[in-house]
């Protein structure tokens, strides 16, 4: 599903760039790491590209813009809680907003500091084009667009995404997506978010060109190991189409790549939401609070029944083709696996 999914977008960056004359394009971490592979192996002749850190917590370090958002004042106020002094986040948002510009004074030089500690990694980059756009995934406030802008000015042309939650007519936005997404499709979005990642932590800081990342826990250790698969079986996707299709592209819709996506979510088996089950996703600027990536797990006990039963006439077939032919000790080991796996079945 993330072949797919990641074939349908890029083909369509692919087309919006040719007809814009885009010259540099910008992978926003962590999404745009697995992209900015996807486009190499899909485009003979790709123009320049960069993977780029550019996640929300960064916006809030260079310029102290939590954008006249609860959330992110609260964020602002708790990463900068070291160099404040303050212990204690206050209990309402007119008293965050009162203790922000109390604060304010000393935390100008905190963000100057890193704002240029960022454009000293920026210009590591040696970025050569003069019309720029982003690469990023879902998005509900434009964030990285809305950073990068402030970074490149006029220079960042566009910025694509693969889905929102609002229209931003004040960003110059490509949405993939053919219409906004709502509440009801949050699980749909969590997937998409697993699906096109990478194998890396959640980035805290840039510091002499360098990313600086969280601390890791259990879940993102998990959530790395697990992906690396997702990254093989995507790669190998966008290979395969290559060689077989490039030359005649088949029509990856977002229609049709959203309704593949929310079909699985209905039609997952058992073993798919146990996988799902233990992937835990951070969903704050600081990527401290973590929410499961399918929530909807719970089996009923005519799921259960059913899937048992599945797997039992299943195996009684295989019992039955080896029953009636003549054993021979492979046959016979063969038996025994099933057997095996009959009991462990029931279990």
């Amino acid at each position: 599903m993330g072949g797919p999914l990641a074939v349908g977008y890029i083909e369509n960056v692919k087309k919006i760039v040719q007809n814009n004359n885009i010259n540099s394009l910008l992978f926003v971490s962590r999404d745009g790491y697995i992209l900015q592979k996807v486009y190499n192996i899909l485009t003979d002749k790709p123009v320049e590209n960069n993977y780029i850190y550019a996640p929300r917590i960064l916006n809030l370090k260079c310029f102290l813009d939590y954008r006249e958002t609860k959330d992110y004042l609260y964020d602002l106020l708790d990463i900068t809680k070291a160099y404040t002094g303050l212990e204690t986040l206050p209990k309402t948002y007119k008293e965050a907003k009162v203790i922000f510009e109390k604060y304010l004074p000393q935390l100008s030089s905190y963000a100057n500091t890193n704002l240029q500690q960022y454009l000293k990694y920026i210009n590591s980059l040696n970025i050569q084009g003069s019309r720029l756009a982003s690469i990023d995934m879902t998005t509900g406030a434009y964030t990285s667009l809305y950073f990068l802008k402030k970074i490149f000015g006029e220079k960042l042309y566009l910025g694509f995404y693969s889905c929102a939650f609002s229209y931003n007519t004040s960003l110059p936005a490509e949405i993939y997506a053919t219409s906004l997404f709502t509440e009801k499709e949050v699980p749909l979005v969590n997937l998409t978010e697993f699906l096109i990642t990478a194998p890396e932590l959640p980035l805290t800081d840039i510091k002499n060109c360098k990313p600086i990342y969280k601390t890791p826990n259990q879940y993102d250790l998990y959530k790395i190991q697990v992906y690396k698969y997702v990254l093989t079986g995507i790669i190998e996707f966008a290979e395969d189409y290559t060689q077989f299709f490039l030359n005649k592209p088949i029509c990856f819709s977002p229609n049709t790549i959203f309704n593949l996506l929310k079909e699985f979510l209905k039609t997952a088996t058992i073993q798919d939401r146990q996988y799902l089950r233990k992937i835990y996703h951070a969903s704050d600027s600081q990527s401290s609070k973590y929410l499961i990536l399918s929530p909807n797990t719970r089996f009923s006990f005519r799921e259960v029944k059913k899937f048992i039963n599945k797997q039992i006439v299943k195996l009684k077939r295989q019992i039955k083709y080896l029953l009636y032919t003549h054993f021979s000790l492979k046959q016979i080991e063969g038996i025994l696996k099933i057997c095996k796996r009959i009991r462990s079945t029931i279990h």
